[in-house]
C-alpha cells in the first residue's frame, strides 16, 4: 500500500520506509504461526498430561483441572484446548498491539518448557 502524500499528486508518495504493509505482512504471518504453536503445544500437553495421570506417573498440578481430569479425560482435553484457544483468539484480536504478541511468545516459550519436561518423564520412562 502506498500513501499518497498530496492527494492531487500522483508521483509524490510517502517514502517506503512510512509503508508498513511488509513489516505487518511479516508480523502477521509470525502472529499466525505462533498462534497455531501455542494450539498445538497445548493439545500435546493435555495428551501427555491425561497419559501421565491415567497411569500413574504424574499428578495435575492445576487443582481445577485435576478435578474436571477426574470427571473424564475428554472433557478435560476439550476445556483445555478450549480455552486456550479462545486465548488465543483474544491476542489475535489485539494482534496490532505488541503486548498481544509479546504474550504469544511468553506462552510459547512456558509451553516449550512444559514440554519439554513430558518429553524428560518419556525418556526415564523408556530407559
Amino acid at each position: 500500500m502506498n500513501y499518497r502524500l498530496f492527494s492531487n499528486s500522483s508521483e509524490r508518495t510517502l517514502p517506503s520506509a512510512y509503508n508498513r504493509s511488509d513489516t505487518d505482512e511479516k508480523e502477521s504471518v509470525l502472529f499466525a504461526t505462533l498462534t497455531v504453536m501455542l494450539i498445538i503445544m497445548n493439545a500435546l500437553d493435555g495428551a501427555m498430561t491425561i497419559f501421565w495421570v491415567t497411569t500413574a506417573q504424574a499428578v495435575e498440578s492445576n487443582p481445577l483441572m485435576a478435578l474436571i481430569l477426574e470427571v473424564h479425560p475428554a472433557f478435560f482435553m476439550a476445556l483445555k484446548c478450549a480455552l486456550v484457544s479462545l486465548g488465543a483468539l483474544l491476542l489475535w484480536r489485539h494482534r496490532e498491539n505488541n503486548f498481544a504478541l509479546l504474550s504469544l511468545g511468553a506462552m510459547c516459550a512456558v509451553y516449550g518448557g512444559v514440554l519439554t519436561h513430558h518429553w524428560r518423564m518419556l525418556v526415564s520412562l523408556l530407559a
